[in-house]
């Protein structure tokens, strides 16, 4: 599909708070129908979502998804990913799995909420050792706008413990839809919740 519009990047600056929330909940949905089919993505991050004309999300760039943990069995464990969005289990070259791209989606969109990304070095590893070692930083002490119920939301993507964060995608986008529908009433379509 040939998508006329730009990449999340390009709107971090200027998305409206309502904007990205309903952003982040149509790509946790793309997440879940990727993950649903046994596909992990491991690259995301806002130059892999794009935005159409309509303002919908686009995840994109499948590049080194794995089917399931059979080939990344056969692959073997290697770094793979773009460091700013890292899980601490991928930057530290561990066994991966969905949760991988829980936490990697919480660190676009806490970039995308912040206005910055939740780690940054001068160097790629520097930024890799922050994810595997440094305690995030909280969404609302980066920006107090955030609606809390989305903030605890992207904090809770953040853990870097696995078994910490969202079980699935589904449950995530699940717990975005009702935490979206309090924060932005009339925001989504009528019996979405």
């Amino acid at each position: 599909e040939l998508v006329r519009g730009s990449t999340l990047t390009q709107k971090i600056a200027t998305l409206p708070l309502r904007d990205a929330a309903r952003m982040f909940l149509e790509t946790a949905d793309a997440l879940d129908y990727a993950h649903r089919r046994g596909i992990i993505h491991r690259d995301i991050k806002p130059d892999n979502i794009l935005i159409g004309p309509d303002g919908e999300p686009k995840l994109t760039d499948l590049g080194i998804a794995v089917l399931d943990q059979r080939d990344m069995e056969q692959s073997g464990p290697r770094v793979l990913g773009t460091p700013h969005y890292m899980s601490p289990e991928q930057a530290s070259g561990k066994t991966i799995t969905a949760s991988t791209d829980i936490y990697s989606l919480g660190a676009t969109f806490f970039h995308v909420f912040a206005g910055q990304p939740l780690f940054d070095a001068p160097d790629p590893q520097q930024i890799m050792i922050k994810h595997v070692r440094e305690k995030p930083r909280r969404l609302a002490d980066a920006n107090p706008e955030v609606p809390a119920g989305i903030a605890d939301i992207v904090d809770r993507c953040l853990e870097k413990d696995p078994e910490k964060r969202f079980p699935d995608a589904g449950r995530l986008r699940a717990a975005l839809e009702k935490a979206v529908n309090k924060a932005y009433p009339g925001l989504l379509p009528a019996g979405a919740e």
